[in-house]
């Protein structure tokens, strides 16, 4: 009686420390702020279930998502709606930044795979057919943790079809020299610099003729504006920028010289960074108009689209349920008030 006792305490006492399993201090720039989600969650797996099989609009896939104990996402796979896995995508354990990207045919088979450096730059992409043939290929070179140099391959071949050679000052990038096979010139780049950023670019062709340019200004790290200039040095376009204090893009325009047309676009955000409302316009007249409605968990509940141009409407609406964290487990989903499909969360806690 002693030893079952006994067992029953030890077996009590691990099941407690399980449950209170110290984890690491959640890193500031964790990925539960993208998912939206509250406490330590480890996985999610994510499942549609179409309800209108009438609607093509549902861009929701099935999906599993792994977070380490600092809260960053360290890997997702990505299935299609009958469940076949068609991308996955791993991370750095301690950063964000991707290091591989892999889509995966029907069968299993690995379509394309790109891996990423430290910097988020392609470091190494091939393309194959599902006979396991490199139809396309990218290998770049880096220097000093900066890329100096990109060989484009194609199908059976032994040499680059392309080479894109980068001339660098440390930092900063001066310019590229596009050359062909026979590494031959075919373009080239050259870059001007103002306090590190870059204020104009140059672009030449094989007889080291300007072909076109672009002026740059900025307000601080962002860019306010370009300025885009044919051969000659004349404007063919302009594009302006506006931000807000969480640097979020809030208007846009673009004015094309050759039909004197200015194309805008405007943000309105709320107080929770949220965006609120979104206008596509041409020449003045509203093309798009896009507004969106959330719940006091930040939560979208309801986004309603005009197109003025195309005299179409329809909005899209959201119902949730929560777990005893705050964390959506179920999403219904519903177009112009019909059924559409719904999601299920099932989440994993890190301290379960």
């Amino acid at each position: 009686m002693k030893r079952i006792l006994l067992f029953a305490s030890v077996s009590l006492l691990l099941i407690q420390c399980k449950k209170n399993v110290e984890l690491p201090e959640l890193a500031k720039d964790n990925d539960y702020i993208f998912f939206d989600l509250k406490d330590r969650v480890c996985e999610i797996n994510q499942k549609v279930t179409i309800l209108d099989k009438s609607n093509f609009t549902i861009d929701e896939k099935n999906a599993t998502y792994i977070f380490n104990s600092f809260g960053y996402l360290v890997k997702d796979s990505i299935y299609n709606n009958q469940n076949v896995l068609v991308e996955t995508n791993t991370f750095e354990k301690l950063n964000f930044p991707l290091t591989k990207k892999q889509f995966i045919a029907a069968d299993n088979f690995i379509l394309s795979e790109t891996i990423y450096d430290s910097l988020n730059n392609i470091a190494h992409f091939k393309k194959s057919t599902n006979k396991n043939q490199i139809i396309e290929e990218q290998k770049n070179t880096f220097s000093d943790n900066f890329l100096v140099r990109e060989d484009y391959f194609t199908s059976g071949s032994a040499s680059p079809l392309k080479v894109v050679k980068i001339v660098r000052n440390g930092e900063i990038m001066k310019s590229k020299v596009i050359y062909s096979q026979s590494l031959q010139i075919l373009d080239s780049i050259a870059y001007e610099y103002d306090k590190n950023e870059i204020v104009k670019e140059t672009h030449f062709n094989k007889n080291k003729q300007i072909t076109s340019s672009q002026l740059f200004t900025y307000d601080g790290k962002k860019i306010t504006s370009v300025i885009y200039l044919d051969a000659d040095g004349k404007e063919e376009a302009t594009e302006n920028f506006k931000y807000n204090q969480n640097n979020d893009l809030i208007y846009k325009s673009s004015f094309a010289v050759s039909d004197n047309s200015t194309y805008e676009e405007i943000n309105v955000y709320n107080k929770q960074n949220k965006i609120e409302k979104s206008e596509t316009k041409l020449n003045g007249n509203v093309l798009i108009s896009t507004t969106y409605q959330y719940d006091d968990k930040n939560n979208i509940l309801k986004y309603e689209v005009n197109n003025f141009n195309n005299k179409e409407k329809f909005d899209k609406t959201f119902i949730y349920t929560f777990d005893n964290k705050g964390n959506w487990i179920s999403k219904d989903v519903s177009f112009n008030n019909i059924p559409t499909y719904k999601v299920t969360r099932k989440i994993k806690y890190c301290n379960e």
